[in-house]
């Protein structure tokens, strides 16, 4: 765009010209390239090692808690933990939880 126009300036003003248009959109080039070169910033930020300490020690200390469950004591304790991240986190520690409700035991009390 630059380059179109520099040819709208008078003849006189074009012979005093610096760079060329070829160099302007040379230039142009290389910065619209590099805008998309450049790292992206990170995404969401680690879950913390203490986070990660509490959800394993929830998690060992009570064996029939789910993740929901986990979640829900983290969330009282003021840490707001997605359930996918908690399920990641146990299954990378190789810790088993209940399956589902039907496999719990339940106690029925008369």
């Amino acid at each position: 765009m630059l380059a179109a126009l520099s040819r709208l300036l008078p003849k006189s003003l074009r012979a005093c010209r610096i760079v060329t248009p070829t160099t302007l959109l040379r230039w142009h080039r290389r910065l619209v390239a590099g805008k998309w070169r450049q790292p992206k910033p990170p995404g969401r930020p680690p879950t913390s090692d203490e986070i990660i300490t509490l959800m394993i020690r929830l998690a060992t200390e009570n064996r029939t808690w789910g993740v929901i469950r986990i979640q829900g004591e983290l969330r009282r304790l003021g840490y707001r933990i997605a359930a996918s991240t908690i399920r990641r986190v146990l299954r990378s520690h190789r810790i088993s939880l209940p399956s589902s409700r039907a496999e719990t035991p339940m106690t029925i009390r008369t």
